[in-house]
């Protein structure tokens, strides 16, 4: 086994801050997105399935960026799961409560994932969310705002990604701007 490293406080910046190291020094440890910055995959909705209770999205990976120089497959990232999950939840809160967007503010107040395995379909990839609770909130900081917390279990590509996810629907734009 490979001993650990100890480290000590080191910096390293972009903007040539004293005492501290070029960014380029960790060129061998960024993945891509630190590297070359964060790249968006042309990922489209195409269908969506609702009841009271579940909500499927059916999305098409039109393009994507390349992954590794050594494997241009695609595969889904978790930036992008953590994206169309969320997308379908904060659709999935607003249709429940009969609200748009415009009406409410939404934060995210959870999300945990499981990658069990690669997703690698680009047509008709799923992500089904089931509704575990809706619970009326009041905020801590704002207690006069009106407020609910939906929490969900979701799956994407039949149980490859697995996870929970929450967000707070807060029924009044702009709340964010007084707490």
């Amino acid at each position: 086994m490979t001993p650990f490293i100890e480290l000590r406080r080191i910096c390293w910046s972009a903007d040539g801050q004293p005492e501290a190291r070029p960014l380029s020094d960790l060129k061998s440890s960024l993945t891509e997105y630190f590297a070359k910055g964060h790249r968006s995959d042309r990922i489209d909705l195409q269908r969506v399935e609702a009841d009271g209770v579940t909500i499927a999205g059916f999305w098409k990976v039109h393009e994507y960026a390349p992954r590794t120089a050594d494997n241009n497959a695609f595969h889904l990232t978790i930036v992008n799961a953590t994206t169309l999950v969320t997308q379908l939840a904060v659709a999935h809160g607003l249709l429940t409560l009969g609200r748009s967007f415009r009406e409410s503010t939404v934060l995210q107040a959870d999300f945990q994932i499981r990658c069990r395995y690669p997703v690698k379909q680009q047509e008709s990839l799923e992500v089904r969310l089931e509704l575990v609770s809706a619970t009326p909130k009041r905020l801590k900081k704002d207690p006069h705002a009106t407020a609910t917390l939906f929490r969900w279990k979701f799956s994407i590509a039949g149980g490859a990604f697995m996870g929970e996810t929450a967000i707070v629907v807060v029924e009044q734009p702009g709340v964010m701007s007084r707490i």
